[in-house]
C-alpha cells in the first residue's frame, strides 16, 4: 500500500507551503487516529444501526418480492449502511493520518492531504476547547456550527453536511498542553 507523502511528512513540513511571507509556525501537530469515538456517537451509533438494519431489511424483502427494480433501489441505502456503521471509521483514521494543523500568530491552518488547506484567522473570533478525559484537546475556530453540522464533524460523516467540510478545527489533538499554551500565547480567546 502506498503512502501519502502527507502521512511521512511532519507536519510542519507538510504546512509549509501554505505559509505566508514572514509568517511562522507557534506550534504544529496531527490528530490522534487512535481516537475513533467521540461523545456524538451516542447518536450516530443508534441511527448508523437503525439505518443498516432497515436498508438490510428493506433489501431482503425487495429480493423476495422476485422482482428487479425494489432490490436495485435498496443497494444505494445498503452500502450508505455499511459506511455509517463500520466503513466511516476508516476513512476517519485515514483523514487523520493525512491531516496537519499548525498555529501561527495570525492563522490556524489545517491541512489535509497535499492538496486541501483551510485557515482561520485566531483573533478576535470565538474559539471553543474541548479537553476530553484522557487529555485530548479538540478547538473549534469561529462559530460552531449546531445541529446536524455539529453532530457530523470528527465522525467521518463529514460529507453528510457541507459546513463541517469548510469548518476550521483541530480535532484530538494528543498534546494538548502544547496546543492551549499556543493558543494562549495569540491571544485566541474561548472557552476550555
Amino acid at each position: 500500500m502506498q503512502t501519502s507523502t502527507s502521512e511521512t511528512t511532519p507536519p510542519s513540513a507538510q504546512l509549509g507551503p501554505y505559509l505566508r511571507d514572514g509568517e511562522r509556525l507557534l506550534w504544529s501537530g496531527r490528530p490522534d487516529p487512535a481516537v475513533t469515538f467521540t461523545p456524538d456517537d451516542r447518536y450516530l451509533i443508534p441511527f448508523s444501526l437503525l439505518w443498516a438494519g432497515f436498508s438490510v431489511f428493506w433489501e431482503i424483502s425487495a429480493i423476495g418480492e422476485g422482482g428487479v427494480l425494489l432490490p436495485l433501489w435498496g443497494i444505494p441505502f445498503v452500502a450508505a449502511g455499511a459506511y455509517m456503521v463500520v466503513g466511516r471509521f476508516f476513512g476517519k483514521r485515514r483523514r487523520k493520518r493525512r491531516t496537519a494543523y499548525g498555529l501561527t500568530e495570525e492563522r490556524a491552518l489545517v491541512a489535509v492531504g497535499d492538496a486541501r488547506l483551510t485557515d482561520s484567522p485566531v483573533r478576535h473570533i470565538p474559539v471553543s476547547r474541548r479537553r476530553s478525559r484522557d487529555g485530548h484537546l479538540s478547538v473549534i475556530f469561529g462559530n460552531a456550527p449546531f445541529g446536524p453540522e455539529r453532530v457530523y464533524a470528527n465522525s467521518g460523516m463529514e460529507l453528510m453536511s457541507f459546513r463541517t467540510t469548510n469548518m476550521v478545527a483541530f480535532w484530538d489533538v494528543a498534546d494538548g498542553d502544547a496546543l492551549a499554551a499556543a493558543l494562549d500565547g495569540v491571544g485566541a480567546a474561548g472557552r476550555r
